[in-house]
């Protein structure tokens, strides 16, 4: 493998080669048995490089384990890569958990395969593989316009101070070193923050990074406790990412572009000089009963109006339209890191991604 942190942040949406791509072995709901498993993929596959554990420490083997076919990842009967049952991840009886006493409901009956900590890394992999296909989602782009400041200091050298805000996503939650299991990725912020040393090293020493955000809270919180955070801070950057508790706990749009507004205003009360990423949220388990609001997208284009709004001090990192499309080519299954509303690894490196396109 090549340098680690280097690969990890080659935006999915470019070249032609997909690097340690999660996925769930996960078996339709006809629960066929002895019958080779389908994975899909983000891209056709033209040449499977490798297939790992999610811990990246265990390989399996070609023809034995995993087989290519027409640009598809096969797993074959008695593979050692083990098939997760759609009993399992659809289970008919309550699954009570420390965050609900009778489990989270599925819309198709039954409840939901749940689990914090690295439940679901344990039963996910990551393959690595060369395509020749072209990308057909959205593409973030470099807002050129935008962040001049905090660009100018990035430029001359200086060290830059970048303070997040957000949910347990922004926490990092079910992120490999969060939870303390291989191969220990970064949470996201700190993707963002190592990204920003590495592609502009600062004479001064190391970006600092100000996380002060809360599982289960949402943008409300961020504004009743934005000056007690970030008061003696000065942060010439702040990146704002709520969204998934506002939309499912279904706070209108409106109100939450408000609460991103007076998070910015705190903050440059604070610092006239900050600036701002503000971050639309991934999507929760469509089939998860009462977390698909479809206001997740209405919260992204009010944001993006507000991003607008505020002129070249503020941009719009627009991850939910980016899931969106990697859900019509992989299941969130693949991608989850807890089968509810949180990132994997491999989904966190796609908001690092999608926020270093747009500030650098």
């Amino acid at each position: 493998m090549r340098n680690q942190s280097y690969d990890y942040m080659v935006p999915v949406w470019t070249g032609d080669t997909s690097l340690f791509e999660s996925f769930m072995p996960l078996a339709d709901r006809r629960g066929a048995k002895d019958e080779p498993l389908r994975i899909p993929l983000l891209y056709s596959a033209d040449e499977i490089l490798e297939v790992r554990s999610s811990s990246l420490k265990t390989v399996f083997s070609e023809g034995e384990d995993y087989l290519l076919c027409g640009g598809e990842l096969i797993i074959p009967p008695g593979s050692a890569i083990k098939t997760v049952p759609w009993e399992s991840y659809n289970p008919k009886a309550e699954q009570p958990n420390s965050m609900t006493p009778t489990g989270f409901a599925s819309i198709n009956g039954g409840y939901l395969l749940f689990g914090e900590g690295d439940m679901m890394h344990r039963l996910q992999y990551a393959v690595s593989y060369k395509h020749g296909g072209s990308w057909l989602g959205p593409v973030p782009r470099a807002a050129e316009e935008k962040l001049p400041k905090f660009r100018a200091k990035l430029r001359a050298g200086k060290q830059v101070r970048v303070a997040f805000t957000g949910d347990s996503i922004t926490t990092g939650a079910n992120s490999s070193a969060v939870v303390n299991a291989p191969p220990y990725l970064p949470m996201w912020p700190d993707m963002v923050t190592d990204f920003i040393d590495d592609s502009c090293p600062a004479k001064e020493g190391k970006t600092v990074n100000i996380n002060r955000s809360r599982g289960g809270v949402c943008s409300d919180w961020g504004v009743e406790t934005a000056r007690e955070s970030f008061g003696k801070e000065s942060p010439d950057l702040c990146v704002i990412a709520y969204g998934m508790n506002d939309a499912s706990g279904r706070y209108t749009s409106l109100f939450v572009k408000e609460n991103y507004r007076k998070i910015a205003e705190i903050l440059l009360d604070i610092n006239p000089d900050c600036e701002f990423i503000f971050v639309s949220t991934t999507l929760p388990n469509p089939i998860a009963a009462g977390f698909t609001t479809g206001l997740h997208f209405e919260h992204e284009a009010l944001l993006a109006e507000l991003a607008g709004e505020m002129g070249d001090i503020a941009a719009l990192a627009p991850v939910t339209n980016m899931h969106r499309y990697l859900l019509t080519r992989k299941r969130f299954a693949d991608m989850t890191g807890n089968n509810i509303n949180h990132p994997n690894d491999w989904l966190a490196r796609v908001y690092a991604q999608v926020i270093c396109t747009v500030m650098i």
